[in-house]
């Protein structure tokens, strides 16, 4: 009896500018089984179909247009500005949020940014 193989699910890591960690983000993804694709977040606003091709979705860390505002803030602004509805439809087609919200966390410092949906 042969065992299927498992499922790789491709992986989407976003970056922008000053984020850093993803080619080590994209490296631990294919360590453990996905098949993970760099993108720049332009690349997704031009191409928002793009998301629907990939099982998660990666946001990594680092200092995303400066950490002069509020590091992460205007980043996770601009993903919702720009793909609100593709970004709630991602979640819903995966992973419905629990009570109705989605939170998306931007960066992997301690003073992270979190942005809630209703």
């Amino acid at each position: 009896r042969s065992n299927p193989r498992p499922m790789k699910p491709n992986v989407l890591v976003l970056r922008a500018a000053g984020t850093n960690c993803d080619a080590e983000t994209a490296h631990a993804f294919s360590l453990v089984g996905g098949q993970p694709t760099v993108l720049h977040v332009n690349r997704l606003r031009e191409r928002p179909a793009t998301l629907r091709e990939h099982q998660c979705l990666a946001i990594p860390g680092g200092f995303s247009y400066g950490d002069d505002v509020a590091s992460g803030r205007i980043f996770a602004n601009e993903l919702m500005s720009a793909l609100r509805d593709e970004l709630l439809g991602f979640v819903e087609a995966f992973r419905p949020a629990l009570d109705g919200n989605i939170r998306l966390c931007v960066g992997n410092a301690p003073h992270n940014r979190f942005a809630t949906v209703e």
